[in-house]
């Protein structure tokens, strides 16, 4: 039986992508191989002794968790902040566990639809869990605003493993380079082109928006040159002032 390593879980509304203001439970998991420089959750980067329980009394819990143990945090937090549309696993990087995900999907007991959101790097790690979530919330990562390497091969791989469940998320500020948004375009074009994408413009912790409206405006046009279904959507609950 596996074991998870939480940095948090809570109840709060979806601040990014195709289920933007839905109110769910969100469980994050701790440890991520990346340190894209806008990370805007630096605590889930490594694995730590324990997590914090949102709103619930006596909230602090020991990592690593069972499936038992998840499951009674999950309950509570329905009971005490419900009701709840659905379930996000998010991160840091939950496919980096992703053994314990499938045990825990098969266990059940999750408020459905459940959604994955991933940098979208790990396909190996994909083809453990795909056929058990609903949804597949994919980072395509833009090294110019990153300070990562390039994943183009493993996005590539990653979209195509996906199935049909993915949605594309692409991060952008005002160092997203024209030739990584052509690439990523190009890719989702040449992959999957009914897959939405969402540009989600950088958002500073003081709620700043760190793109331009004209560079906004380009960044659309690029990607809707290629791709059919296209979205400029900001991260809502940062101007909401929510987790």
């Amino acid at each position: 039986m596996q074991v998870g390593y939480l940095s948090e879980a809570f109840v709060s509304f979806q601040g990014e992508g195709l289920h933007v203001g839905r109110r769910q439970l969100f469980l994050r998991f701790c440890g991520c191989p990346l340190r894209c420089l806008y990370c805007d959750t630096p605590a889930s980067l490594v694995r730590t002794e324990g997590f914090v329980a949102h709103g619930l009394p006596n909230g602090t819990y020991t990592n690593p968790m069972s499936l038992d143990d998840i499951s009674v945090v999950v309950s509570m937090l329905i009971e005490q902040h419900g009701p709840v549309e659905g379930t996000s696993l998010t991160g840091g990087e939950p496919l980096a566990q992703a053994d314990f995900i499938a045990q825990l999907l098969e266990a059940g007991g999750l408020p459905r639809p459940v959604i994955l959101e991933t940098a979208g790097m790990m396909p190996k790690a994909l083809e453990k869990v795909v056929e058990a979530v609903d949804v597949v919330s994919m980072d395509l990562k833009l090294p110019s605003n990153t300070g990562e390497t390039a994943f183009w091969d493993l996005h590539r791989e990653f979209l195509a493993a996906s199935r049909g469940k993915v949605y594309v998320k692409v991060l952008v500020d005002a160092s997203s380079s024209r030739n990584d948004l052509i690439g990523a375009a190009d890719l989702v074009r040449d992959v999957a082109p009914e897959t939405p994408v969402f540009i989600q413009p950088i958002t500073a912790e003081s709620s700043t928006i760190l793109v331009g409206e004209g560079d906004l405006s380009n960044v659309y046009k690029i990607f809707r040159n290629r791709v059919e279904d296209v979205r400029v959507v900001p991260q809502t609950h940062k101007m909401l002032g929510v987790a």
